[in-house]
């Protein structure tokens, strides 16, 4: 049941990531063919790129905007399913349940990462092919570039990764956090005094106590900060990256043991309205 759980999460994911990529695709077009049929010129500093770079700078562009957006729909959708009276009358325990949708949504943000990488592959390509400008422009400037990509700057960035994966699943975990023990708390307060204005206090004071707690520890992943990067601009040992990754799976670790008990003391599923 763990797996067909996974595949059909995983199914009703990734139907929203690819609505997601097509409407970043059309964007692109749209804005790369209104940008030349109005003004003629699209300009990269001060550089007049071709129909083609502008496509390629510009589906560069929204992909950070799409992948902003994909994680907050994620996210959303994490906190819906952990409450749904459906899906929770399976034959499944809860804590399964719990990681089930958590995992899923890590899953929906690599299979989404995979396509932009192809995307912007493709567009890369044609803007190469096609743009004599900009084919001129990059083998100028990779030619005058000391960058030798060795087998560290590789650790490094798989490193990297990891440290984004961690991240994402982080704030998955303490969004369901937040719910959880604010549901939790409220279970425990008069029925005369239960409201939507208390609630939201609660959430607003957990999460005060929540940043002050990560601000505490954010102080030993100072590296986090300019690892990622320092690959592209000098050279990096991938030791350098071993600590915050060891203290994001410990803080990964406790918010998914805390998840857990909560989800399965004190999370009811609603009836969808």
């Amino acid at each position: 049941m763990f797996g067909r759980l996974f595949a059909t999460l995983f199914t009703r994911k990734i139907k929203k990531a690819n609505y997601v990529l097509l409407v970043q695709l059309i964007a692109a077009i749209a804005i790369t063919v209104l940008s030349f049929t109005t003004s003629g010129h699209v300009y990269f500093g001060r550089q007049d790129l071709g129909v083609f770079s502008s496509f390629f700078m510009f589906v560069l562009f929204f992909s950070f905007v799409a992948a902003l957006a994909l994680y907050c729909i994620t996210c959303n959708e994490n906190e819906s399913i952990n409450v749904n009276q459906s899906l929770r009358l399976l034959p499944i325990s809860d804590s399964k349940y719990y990681l089930d949708n958590i995992f899923t949504s890590i899953a929906t943000l690599a299979y989404f990462a995979c396509i932009e990488a192809i995307g912007i592959g493709i567009s890369f390509l044609l803007a190469f092919q096609f743009d004599g400008t900009f084919h001129s422009e990059f083998m100028t400037s990779y030619e005058k570039s000391s960058f030798v990509f060795n087998v560290n700057d590789f650790i490094v960035v798989i490193q990297s990764l990891i440290l984004l994966v961690l991240f994402c699943l982080l704030f998955y975990l303490m969004l369901s956090f937040l719910n959880f023990s604010s549901q939790a708390i409220i279970s425990f307060l008069p029925v005369s005094i239960k409201n939507k204005s208390l609630l939201g206090f609660i959430r607003v004071f957990l999460m005060f106590i929540l940043i002050w707690a990560l601000v505490k520890g954010i102080r030993a992943l100072t590296p986090i900060f300019d690892a990622p990067f320092a690959v592209f601009f000098q050279s990096t040992s991938s030791n350098d990256l071993m600590e915050p990754i060891s203290v994001f799976i410990c803080f990964d670790l406790l918010f998914i043991t805390i998840n857990l008990f909560l989800f399965n003391q004190y999370i009811e599923p609603k009836e969808k309205k």
